[in-house]
């Protein structure tokens, strides 16, 4: 005699988790069922067992109101003391300090005393629509900046939806979309275009351009840079890049000779020249701020010369180079920090080490001259 198959309403029933009373299971979801003046609520919901247990014994000590039902401002600010990122990198105190700049100017006061709970896909849409009103210089931002501000409210929604502090999660689907946008392939410069932005940066800040356009690094990768970390590899000048979110982002990215002779010149005129000095420091000798680096230098040089670019761009930009001169996908791989020669060639390039780089004064067309 063939089974019965089980029913909608069995399938979603909830079910006592043994050995743990008042916590049960419905689906893959742990449900802690509450009451608030005697009224029954909507059960707590946890992704784990462990994350029950907890939440079950923060109501008996007394938490008689769930996260859900928090003001948005009460939870953001919790939140933000607490996130510790969605990757095994963790955050940055650059995109913790963004995040926070955010949440607080942002979407607190948008927000503001709405229950994180009762905040909807169509809210946060809403939201992104606010966004598209603002203005900085007085000028509307872009979809690039826009995306900026919504991401720490999409970390946000996700982390609470983990931590079962909401049943779903409503910035799942929810995408930025910039009316007029046009969605262009990623540029890459030409040397001339870069010895023209490198013309028209702060003259106190041309060598970093110089020095990204050099070695192909993240702007971060590039802020973070020691004296101590040019060193000499198999008797030839090298970067090293000590610290980074993969493994193979930890490298040895060799130095053009002239360039490298550059650098020679700048640490002997500097102030900061010690080992653990930044190559490139604020006025006090610290290390910079990459937003306000973008902000104060780099984006004037693009609004006066007209180059639609990012840093970004000239790590795009020397990869291509790099191919165009004869460099094949796993060198350039490894220049950048890559592991997957494929995704190399495939989002870098536009036209199993890192090679040699004697020739790249000449592949950069004597941009350091």
């Amino acid at each position: 005699m063939q089974a019965n198959k089980p029913t909608g309403a069995t399938r979603n029933r909830m079910v006592k988790v043994n050995g743990h009373p008042g916590i049960y299971k419905r689906g893959n979801r742990y449900l802690v069922p509450w009451k608030l003046n005697g009224k029954t609520q909507t059960p707590d919901s946890y992704p784990t067992l462990t994350a029950a247990i907890q939440g079950k014994g923060r109501r008996m000590a007394g938490d008689r109101e769930p996260l859900a039902r928090k003001p948005f401002a009460e939870y953001a600010e919790q939140w933000l003391g607490t996130y510790q990122g969605r990757t095994s990198g963790g955050v940055t105190d650059g995109t913790a300090a963004s995040y926070r700049d955010a949440i607080e100017r942002l979407a607190v006061p948008y927000f503001g005393r709405k229950r994180v709970g009762e905040i909807k896909a169509p809210d946060l849409r809403n939201f992104i629509t606010h966004l598209q009103g603002q203005k900085r210089d007085g000028k509307p931002i872009k979809a690039a900046t826009i995306r900026r501000y919504f991401a720490p409210v999409r970390a946000l929604f996700a982390t609470a939806y983990e931590d079962g502090v909401i049943p779903s999660n409503p910035a799942a689907g929810v995408r930025v979309f910039v009316p007029g946008e046009r969605k262009r392939r990623v540029k890459v410069l030409t040397v001339d275009e870069i010895k023209r932005l490198v013309g028209a940066i702060d003259e106190r800040h041309r060598d970093f351009v110089m020095f990204l356009a050099y070695t192909g690094v993240r702007i971060s990768e590039g802020l973070a840079a020691r004296w101590g970390d040019l060193v000499v590899h198999e008797g030839k000048p090298h970067l090293s890049i000590p610290d980074s979110k993969t493994e193979a982002g930890i490298r040895l990215i060799p130095l053009a000779p002239e360039f490298n002779r550059s650098l020679m010149r700048r640490r002997a005129s500097a102030t900061y020249a010690a080992e653990g000095d930044p190559i490139f420091p604020s006025t006090t000798g610290s290390a910079m701020d990459d937003h306000n680096w973008r902000y104060r230098y780099w984006r004037p040089a693009v609004e006066a010369t007209g180059i639609e670019a990012t840093p970004h761009t000239l790590r795009h930009s020397l990869a291509t180079l790099l191919f165009d001169s004869g460099r094949n996908a796993g060198q350039v791989a490894a220049w950048i920090g890559h592991t997957d020669k494929a995704f190399t060639l495939r989002t870098y390039v536009h036209t199993h080490d890192a090679g040699s780089a004697d020739d790249l004064d000449d592949v950069l067309g004597g941009l350091n001259s």
